[in-house]
């Protein structure tokens, strides 16, 4: 003859019990390549770059003007920004970069809004604007933050 338990005909009541936290983070540390359209970029740089970019504002980075890259008067924008009918001209500047050069950004700055490969391209805007990248380009919302004021986006 063979045992049998007697199971109790109940019915088990409802635990609610905590899921298991999610695995991924929330938000995501930011991880910068040190690349803009595969150029070389400082952190600033590529903030800046990554917030046009998710709100779908074109962009040209490291745009040469003056002359051919090499030869003598040639100089080099940081972003051409096409928005709202307009071209902005806009230097990443940082303490290490370009703060220093007051004088020699008001000569850059002509030259930007005079060149004429630029004006081909379209009605730039009549100033050239120069973000702070140690401030305003510090942090990814920063970034994002700098794009909406400036560009209404």
């Amino acid at each position: 003859m063979t045992f049998k338990f007697k199971v109790p005909n109940k019915t088990w009541a409802k635990i609610n019990t905590p899921g298991f936290p999610s695995l991924a983070p929330t938000d995501q540390p930011e991880q910068l390549t040190g690349q803009v359209m595969q150029m070389d970029a400082s952190a600033p740089e590529e903030r800046l770059a990554r917030a046009l970019d998710e709100v779908g504002i074109p962009y040209l980075f490291r745009y040469v003007v003056g002359a051919p890259k090499g030869m003598p008067g040639w100089k080099e924008l940081d972003f051409v920004i096409q928005t709202k009918g307009l071209l902005y001209a806009l230097e990443v500047d940082t303490a290490f970069t370009h703060r220093a050069k007051e004088n020699a950004d008001v000569l850059h700055d002509a030259i930007v809004l005079n060149d004429f490969q630029l004006k081909t391209m379209g009605l730039m805007y009549p100033k050239v604007f120069h973000a702070d990248g140690d401030t305003e380009l510090s942090t990814r919302e920063n970034a994002k933050q700098y794009v909406k004021q400036q560009f209404g986006k």
